[in-house]
């Protein structure tokens, strides 16, 4: 019985009646249970509508709202589904190398591990994270999310595409039930539940290129707030960057044309004696100086005394002051501000001193289209940067050892050189600038890179001047180990007097991939070996190879070897004619073909005041006729004497002509000393020299060699090299 039932049964209980009309109490408690029975079946049907509710809401209800880089905007690229167990683990896989285009997902920046909208693809519709982005060797993957990789995540999932152009701010809801999913066979549709995309795209044009819009207007004030008739003039040219307080009083602005933050701050140093104050007519922050102690005088790296200069409790500077009335930050990172100003400006950019981290100075380079500064030095302290007449590069003040202390690069970026060749000596050429002739005679030290028997454009290849290619066997580059190389050309092993040698080097793939190892020789047999293993990599033949060091003799080890750079950045005895003048007519060669690659091998000298010394040809008696210099003479008649002789007289005329204060005329030089004799060739006297100096007609005798380091020593103490 319910609890009505029991109360009626208790207030009418059986009893003695005193009065004939009092109720039948049997009766009413019937009554009471009607009430309770019907008060049950109520709250039943209650109970069943409840249960019925709560399942239709939670069969109906979406999940929470998730979030993803970018949405689908164009067909992906021919790929292949992989469904894995029932959609978990499922995978989309492209079917050749390369990365995901970000143009397939709304022009989004796409990386590994970024979660994407797959709508346009049918069966293979959902959201996926990319496993991996992609490369030259390897194909992109798309791997289904770990929340929405079976029917009942994936049904009424919705999230929002926080990434890309068009799809931006909107947010999506799938539109089947989990009941009517099976993953990688349903085609999958979403449809726009919310669409904030106006919004959002107001908000990214705000930002411009900061990270937040909370940072751009914590750092930037538009020209609007400016008066274009005093603040924005009051700095003394083009605004690119300003900062104002929240009543838009600017109170610092940076100048594009010549990289410079002035300021609006009123300072003091801990001394009271010296003071800055912003002068409204000017625009400038002006110095006032009373009593300046050494504690307040700190040079900074353009070598001009900061006035005062804001340091931290570890007592690196932060800011200088100077007498100029500039304020100068750098190690201030406040939007596109980073670096002590005052530097230079090409048409692209405008260059700084920044100070680093770790308080060395460093050039950093602020490029106007983009915004980006960058920092392009990082070895030693560099300062002063300006520009070259030219434009095309950038010189700069260095505390790295070189004559000059000065490095440049180019505008463009790229590798530093130093702006003048090193005093340490170099020579190349064929046998004469071995060790075995003159530079065996020198009072300095001169590292030898002749190769005996070695004609100009083999030794232009070994420096790198002119261009070099091999054929590697097979069109191929294996992952490891060596490979077998032929046909070089210019042939730089042409007359290698050596069992083995070496050259370290680089190869150049099909697609532009550097592989970087060493030529080596030995024997005969040629080979390249690679530094370190990786995927294999195909070449064209003939392969186009890069010298990197210098000349290994007798080792098939080139670690060892110089690096061409170093080779490159010293003072030089370019010794690089054809390896006779006989060879070059006989082999065709035009004296301009030579004296061309000559002009190259010297354009490869990396340092922008190139030091360096062309040494001219001689003519000694191995270019008469056996009948002139009986045993030596080889011209076969007196016109092919006569040919060489002219040839080696109108060569050293062109060099001299075009360098005429490094060209040292070898032939002129002994001519002069007294180590020649007459000959008459064809009607024609000639000063050829003597068998006491060259006793074969070309090299050297042991005097002939002190007579030839004697010349070209007076050629660098002419020239201070």
């Amino acid at each position: 019985m319910g609890d009505i039932t029991n109360t009626a049964n208790q207030l009418y209980a059986d009893g003695p009646s005193g009065s004939p009309t009092q109720p039948d109490k049997a009766q009413i408690r019937a009554l009471f249970g009607l009430i309770d029975d019907t008060g049950a079946a109520e709250a039943a049907a209650r109970a069943a509508a409840d249960a019925s509710l709560k399942s239709d809401i939670l069969n109906n209800a979406s999940p929470p709202l998730t979030e993803v880089a970018a949405g689908q905007t164009v067909i992906l690229a021919a790929n292949t589904y992989a469904n894995g167990t029932a959609g978990v683990g499922a995978t989309i896989t492209a079917t050749a190398n390369g990365a995901l285009a970000g143009s397939t997902f709304d022009g989004a920046t796409l990386a590994a591990g970024k979660r994407l909208f797959v709508g346009l693809e049918g069966a293979k519709n959902g959201i996926y994270v990319l496993t991996q982005l992609g490369d030259a060797t390897h194909p992109w993957i798309l791997t289904r999310a770990t929340d929405a990789d079976t029917a009942d995540k994936l049904g009424l999932c919705n999230f929002a595409v926080i990434g890309g152009t068009t799809l931006y701010g909107r947010s999506f809801k799938c539109q089947q039930k989990p009941a009517d999913i099976t993953i990688g066979t349903t085609a999958l549709t979403f449809a726009i539940i919310k669409d904030d995309s106006a919004f959002s795209g107001e908000v990214l044009n705000a930002r411009g290129t900061f990270p937040s819009l909370a940072e751009r207007l914590n750092t930037f004030v538009s020209a609007t707030f400016l008066d274009s008739a005093g603040e924005w003039l009051a700095f003394g040219g083009v605004v690119g960057l300003a900062f104002a307080d929240k009543n838009g009083k600017l109170y610092g602005a940076y100048r594009e044309d010549d990289g410079i933050l002035r300021s609006r701050f009123a300072l003091k140093s801990s001394t009271g004696g010296v003071s800055f104050a912003y002068d409204a007519s000017t625009g400038y922050t002006d110095v006032s100086v009373s009593a300046v102690t050494s504690d307040d005088v700190e040079l900074i790296v353009s070598g001009n005394p900061a006035l005062l200069s804001l340091a931290d409790a570890a007592g690196h500077v932060w800011g200088y002051g100077l007498g100029d009335g500039s304020f100068y930050f750098h190690r201030l990172r406040v939007g596109r501000i980073e670096g002590l100003s005052g530097g230079a400006a090409d048409a692209a950019g405008a260059y700084f001193t920044t100070e680093n981290v770790a308080g060395s100075y460093q050039i950093a380079r602020y490029d106007k289209t983009s915004g980006i500064r960058s920092v392009v030095t990082s070895l030693g302290n560099n300062s002063a940067p300006h520009v070259s007449s030219d434009g095309a590069k950038v010189i700069y003040l260095s505390d790295r050892s070189t004559p000059a202390s000065e490095w440049y690069q180019a505008v463009a970026g790229g590798p530093e050189y130093p702006l003048l060749s090193s005093s340490a000596l170099v020579a190349w050429g064929n046998s004469l600038s071995t060790s075995s002739y003159y530079i065996s005679k020198m009072a300095r030290t001169v590292l030898s890179q002749g190769v005996g028997g070695q004609n100009d454009d083999q030794i232009a290849a070994r420096m790198d001047a002119v261009p070099l290619t091999c054929v590697v066997a097979g069109n191929q580059i294996p992952a490891g180990g060596s490979v077998a190389v032929s046909g070089f050309a210019p042939n730089i092993w042409f007359h290698w007097n050596f069992t083995a040698g070496a050259f370290r080097a680089n190869i150049i793939g099909a697609a532009g991939e550097i592989v970087a190892g060493t030529l080596t020789y030995s024997s005969g047999t040629l080979a390249f070996v690679r530094d370190a293993a990786g995927v294999a990599v195909n070449v064209p033949n003939p392969a186009t190879v890069r010298i990197t060091s210098g000349r290994v003799e007798g080792s098939i080890d080139a670690s060892t070897a110089p690096a061409l750079s170093d080779l490159l950045n010293r003072t030089s005895l370019l010794y690089p004619d054809y390896n006779s003048i006989t060879q070059a007519l006989a082999a065709g060669y035009s004296l301009a073909n030579i004296f061309a690659r000559e002009q190259a091998d010297i354009a490869r000298k990396q340092p922008l005041i190139k030091r360096f010394l062309l040494l001219g040809d001689y003519n000694g008696q191995a270019r008469l006729t056996a009948a002139m210099s009986p045993g030596v003479g080889t011209a076969a008649n007196d016109t092919a004497a006569k040919q060489l002789l002219d040839a080696t007289l109108a060569l050293n005329a062109m060099r001299k002509a075009a360098y005429p204060a490094n060209f040292v005329d070898l032939h002129a030089g002994l001519v002069a000393l007294g180590r020649s004799s007459q000959f008459t060739v064809g009607g024609t006297a000639y000063d050829v020299i003597d068998l006491a100096t060259l006793p074969d007609g070309t090299h050297p005798s042991t005097q002939g060699s002190t007579d030839i380091a004697g010349i070209v020593t007076l050629g660098l103490n002419t020239l201070g090299f």
